[in-house]
Order: C-alpha cells, then structure tokens, then sequence
C-alpha cells in the first residue's frame, strides 16, 4: 500500500516543524505546485508507526506556533496496490493532550 499525508495550514511554521519533522522520520517531502508554503505532501513509508508520529506532530506544532490544532488539515491519501482507486480521509485534530506516561499499559 502506498500512502500521503498533505498537510495544509494558514500558518507557515507549522508546515515547516512538520516538514522538519517528516525528512527527521525519512519521509518525501514536497511542497504542492501552488501551496504558497502553505501546505506539504509526505510520502509515508512502511512503518505505520509514521502516520501516528506525524499525526501527533500536526497537533505538537500548532501547539508551539500559538495556532489552533483544529486549524491544520492533514489529507490522507492511499492506495492499495493494482487498485483502481485512491482513498482520501480529512482529519482535524478535535482534542490534543500530553500526559504522563505513569500508569500507561500497552495492550
């Protein structure tokens, strides 16, 4: 399956700390012809872990960048292989929250 996350945001900090981040996890990283700086489009690798990392990194650095986190839309794109369709979700970020890990089980 391959996969793309677009990032799209009125405020240009934010697409640069997400785009930093995206190369850090080794993503393709590339700007949409007329984004204006204002949006991105990752490529995400194999690991599904990705997806959550750069999720979670939306909402960090809307966070940091005093922007709202619902303000940020992340387009997700995939495709299964030799299918004829492509499959596009819009996701906002509705609630962000950093808590410690004490008492955190994995399942």
């Amino acid at each position: 399956m391959t996969g793309h996350l677009t990032l799209e945001s009125k405020n240009e900090v934010v697409v640069r700390y997400v785009a930093d981040f995206a190369r850090g996890l080794g993503c393709a990283v590339a700007a949409p012809h007329d984004s204006n700086g204002r949006a991105i489009r990752m490529q995400l690798p194999e690991s599904s872990d990705a997806l959550l990392e750069l999720i979670s990194h939306v909402a960090l650095s809307a966070t940091r960048a005093n922007v709202d986190i619902g303000e940020p839309v992340c387009h997700l794109t995939f495709q299964h292989e030799n299918a004829p369709s492509v499959v596009t979700l819009g996701l906002r970020i509705a609630a962000f929250e950093i808590d410690s890990a004490t008492g955190f089980t994995s399942v």
